[in-house]
């Protein structure tokens, strides 16, 4: 079963992770048969992760970005993040790298197995 994943990541001043993040995530998935993008929300940085995430878009065109305003917060990120996913799957993820992007093909297991919601613990 091929499905489309959506990875949903908000962004707030992640500058030095997002390369390492973005690397990670591109080794993780290229092992996988899932087609995907990643909407990264900017939720109103001060770094420059803008810059950042801009130049990841120019490289690969699975690169989508939302550019909140302000900063909005975690939550209204994320429900802007769902707002422009395309794919059949959504994972959310923060950008800080706090729950490695090598437990996605877990996620995704589970969503085969049947699961509608599945979280990262």
């Amino acid at each position: 079963m091929r499905i489309d994943l959506s990875l949903v990541i908000p962004v707030f001043n992640e500058e030095d992770n997002l390369p390492h993040l973005y690397k990670r995530i591109i080794a993780t998935l290229g092992t996988c048969k899932e087609t995907f993008e990643m909407v990264f929300i900017n939720d109103g940085s001060k770094d420059n992760s803008l810059n950042i995430l801009k130049g990841l878009r120019e490289r690969d065109g699975r690169v989508k970005i939302v550019n909140l305003s302000r900063n909005f917060g975690h939550e209204i990120a994320t429900s802007a993040g769902l707002r422009y996913a395309k794919g059949d799957a959504v994972i959310v993820m923060e950008s800080d790298l706090q729950r490695p992007p090598e437990l996605i093909p877990e996620l995704i297991a589970k969503y085969r197995e049947g699961y509608d919601i599945v979280c990262a613990l």
